[in-house]
């Protein structure tokens, strides 16, 4: 008896799946192969980015209140902020903000940490992509570089997230009890 109920149970199951399937399993309409999207590449990681227009102001007790300014720190952003240059002009800094690949936003000083694989290339990576040397830190096999030019710095470092020279790239993010007023 306690076969039969198992056996039943088991055809029970088996003919949900076959009056649900064309409902939920099989599609019901052909799609166009122009839609069908398919990529034999693995996944993309996105770069952080650069907001150039960005402005950051210092909120040192003034309290700055305004719906488009979002709060980082102990600074207040205008992620596009030309129009805010006015707002605080003795407040205004020379960070921008970093939107980084998971939407936050962070602070940078404009500088591009870079971890590069072997010594004897990185000579060859800074002049390839036209970058100031501010400090080598070889112990880690990094460096930390300015670009000549700021407009291009998102280029630079999606390009350098490319070489495989480099072992990694990312914008020198400001911790915010670090920066100096």
């Amino acid at each position: 008896m306690k076969a039969m109920r198992i056996i039943l149970l088991l055809i029970a199951i088996a003919v949900l799946n076959v009056i649900f399937a064309d409902r939920y399993l099989i599609p019901t309409k052909k799609i166009p192969t122009d839609q069908i999207v398919f990529s034999n590449g693995s996944a993309k990681v996105e770069n952080e980015y650069v907001l150039l227009y960005s402005k950051v102001f210092v909120d040192d007790g003034i309290q700055m209140e305004n719906d488009a300014l979002k709060s980082i720190g102990k600074y207040k952003v205008a992620v596009n902020g030309e129009r805010y240059i006015s707002f605080a002009p003795q407040n205004l800094t020379s960070l921008k903000v970093v939107e980084m690949p998971n939407g936050a936003y962070e602070l940078t000083d404009l500088s591009i940490l870079v971890q590069y694989k072997d010594t004897d290339s990185l000579d060859m990576i800074k002049s390839d992509y036209g970058l100031i040397e501010i400090e080598l830190f070889p112990l880690i096999n990094a460096a930390l570089y300015s670009v000549q030019n700021i407009q291009q710095i998102n280029q630079t470092v999606a390009a350098l997230s490319k070489d495989p020279r480099v072992e990694n790239v990312s914008f020198n993010l400001v911790e915010m009890t670090e920066v100096t007023e």
